[in-house]
């Protein structure tokens, strides 16, 4: 910010297209600003920076492969401060802001997806253990990898005691070989795998 250390800059309420970061967000390249004196562009920030000391700014866009993310802008009390080096060193610096930024902007969107994906994980759940029914999946060498919560009840079983093994675990013994066929033609053909089942209780 400019202005005295620890006092924060008043800036007045400015409508996006009255901006440095909005021009440069629109061109895709640099805006140099070598005085503000005579600056016409931007009347109200070129007044408030005024104001604050600055004579020249420099704004250039934050831009990734992904997406463009806005502008930085920096100024110096000195007239016609940013040469074209200057410029071109400026870029590398926003380039780098940009690449931290989408960074921050990507974990976010992962963070919200995870998110959004347990929550529906959680409901999937909630509906399937309150089925009346049995119902678990499996993975395609026929390893349980989620059983409701009424099988759970029935065999008076730990959802983790049996998750990672295959049927014998759960079915019924003599149901355990029909069902290992109908599952392995269902995983070679792609059709529906139905056959009748009893689950193992605790009894048996």
């Amino acid at each position: 910010s400019y202005g005295e250390p620890g006092v924060p800059l008043q800036v007045p309420k400015l409508a996006p297209e009255e901006t440095f970061s909005w021009w440069v967000y629109q061109h895709q390249q640099p805006l140099i600003i070598p005085s503000l004196d005579t600056e016409t562009r931007f009347p109200a920030v070129a007044e408030m920076l005024k104001n604050s000391g600055v004579r020249s700014v420099c704004a250039l866009p934050l831009t990734t492969v992904h997406r463009r993310l806005g502008g930085l802008a920096v100024g110096s009390i000195e007239a016609d401060a940013y040469s074209r080096k200057e410029v071109s060193f400026l870029s590398l610096v926003a380039n780098q802001v940009a690449l931290a930024v989408d960074d921050v902007l990507n974990f976010d969107a992962l963070q919200h997806a995870k998110e959004a994906l347990r929550a529906s994980e959680e409901n999937f759940r909630g509906i399937v253990d309150s089925m009346p029914a049995f119902a678990w999946y499996a993975s395609p060498d026929g390893k349980l990898e989620y059983l409701n919560q009424r099988i759970l009840d029935f065999t008076a079983e730990r959802q983790e005691n049996l998750v990672g093994f295959g049927w014998a675990n759960v079915l019924h013994p003599e149901d355990v070989e029909r069902t290992k066929k109908a599952w392995l033609h269902s995983v070679e053909t792609g059709e529906p795998c139905e056959v009748d089942q009893r689950v193992r209780s605790e009894e048996h």
